[in-house]
């Protein structure tokens, strides 16, 4: 009987701070060359529209529709691209990666990269953070049941609390 071999994959998350320009993207990947990884979610890739794009070891696939600001998106190696069902961007704040992962069993994953508003206290603010969280929701409800939802979701903490000076 054929022993079946199983990979260890390598799952990140990261705020680019921008990905617009090809400079932004040669500096990541010169960052990543010394460091194992095979999916990487991004946010704040800050790219105009929807695409895929390929750069020879990875794929690249960008959401956004502001320009120059939020954007998220995955980076894939090459050799998981034909375990990809689908990649595609919900929102510019939420993208969504279904793959066949080559583990046990090899399963269908769903990635999920999100890139939340930060909290404000402004009303525009509070339906934004409020829409992001409802497109959240429908998009782990319309889900494979093995979720990774991972990414930067602007987490604040409150004023220093001098306690005993």
């Amino acid at each position: 009987m054929e022993k079946k071999r199983f990979l260890d994959i390598h799952i990140a998350t990261f705020n680019a701070r921008s990905l617009r320009t090809p400079e932004k993207l040669q500096e990541l990947e010169l960052a990543l060359s010394d460091i194992k990884w095979d999916i990487i979610g991004i946010s704040e890739m800050r790219r105009y529209g929807e695409g895929i794009e390929d750069y020879g070891n990875f794929i690249l696939h960008y959401k956004g529709e502001t320009p120059g600001l939020y954007g998220v998106g995955f980076l894939v190696k090459k050799g998981l691209a034909e375990k990809i069902g689908e990649i595609k961007g919900v929102s510019e704040r939420i993208a969504v990666l279904n793959i066949e992962l080559p583990v046990k069993n090899a399963e269908k994953w769903s990635i999920i990269q999100a890139y939340s508003p930060t909290e404000s206290n402004k009303k525009d603010d509070i339906r934004k953070i409020e829409k992001f969280y409802e497109d959240l929701h429908l998009t782990i409800e319309n889900s494979h049941k093995n979720i990774i939802v991972m990414g930067d979701f602007n987490g604040q903490i409150g004023k220093r609390n001098n306690f005993g000076e």
